[in-house]
């Protein structure tokens, strides 16, 4: 065991514990034991699940090196982020399986780098997952003081093209496509009014009012279908960044 865990660089005990607890909006450290974590640099990594055409997903990792799978999180659900992890910086591979099965649904293989923060994003395609997992840096710097960070992520399996204005008039961004996000946008802290309409100015969303904290960052994803391609009606979920 000891072997495994020096190899891939994560305290199995602590992924066993993440998955009886839960980590849902939580801290987890996958990190090795303390002796070791001064040899090595780590990163900080979250899961969003973003596809509304699928229930329940279970996160793994593969370890490039030894090429086991280590399992990171399970029965993750639509509309929910999991995390932070803390891993070890290095070539690593991303699979989400459909929960509680050896059905591989989607993947991502990324070279994490130190002292950056990643989020991962479950997204449909068409009617059924995305095979590829949306990969996202995040923003290593904060807010000043009342102002808050938004970036807008496209993954409305069945729209093209989106706008987003605000209280109806205000254009914020006059072309997103499907699986593009958006840079980090500053608004002051405040409740904020979006919209959602298609490049031919048809409206496609009114989101519900979003209040805006000072000094916190966020993601706000489209997904859903507008044609009934999934069961979930377009719609915006609002995800805080955390940070450690």
């Amino acid at each position: 065991m000891n072997s495994l865990i020096n190899r891939f660089r994560v305290v199995l005990t602590l992924v066993v514990i993440a998955l009886i607890i839960g980590c849902e909006d939580s801290d987890s450290n996958l990190n090795g034991p303390e002796e070791e974590s001064t040899s090595y640099e780590t990163t900080q990594v979250q899961f969003i699940h973003s596809a509304s055409s699928t229930e329940e997903l279970d996160l793994a990792v593969r370890d490039l090196g030894d090429n086991n799978i280590y399992l990171i999180e399970k029965e993750t659900t639509y509309g929910h982020q999991y995390g932070f992890y803390s891993l070890y910086t290095g070539e690593r591979e991303f699979k989400l399986y459909i929960s509680s099965s050896n059905i591989a649904v989607a993947e991502a293989k990324i070279t994490i780098e130190k002292e950056k923060k990643y989020t991962l994003i479950a997204c449909d395609l068409e009617a059924t997952i995305h095979p590829e997992i949306l990969v996202l840096a995040d923003t290593s710097t904060s807010p000043d003081s009342a102002k808050s960070f938004v970036r807008f992520i496209h993954a409305g399996t069945d729209v093209p093209q989106i706008q987003i204005s605000e209280n109806d008039n205000d254009q914020i961004i006059a072309k997103l496509n499907w699986l593009e996000n958006s840079d980090y946008i500053e608004f002051p802290a405040r409740t904020c009014h979006f919209n959602v309409t298609s490049t031919s100015n048809d409206t496609l969303l009114k989101v519900e009012p979003i209040t805006l904290l000072s000094r916190n960052s966020y993601n706000i994803i489209f997904s859903g279908s507008i044609t009934n391609l999934t069961p979930i009606p377009l719609n915006a979920k609002v995800y805080w960044e955390t940070s450690l």
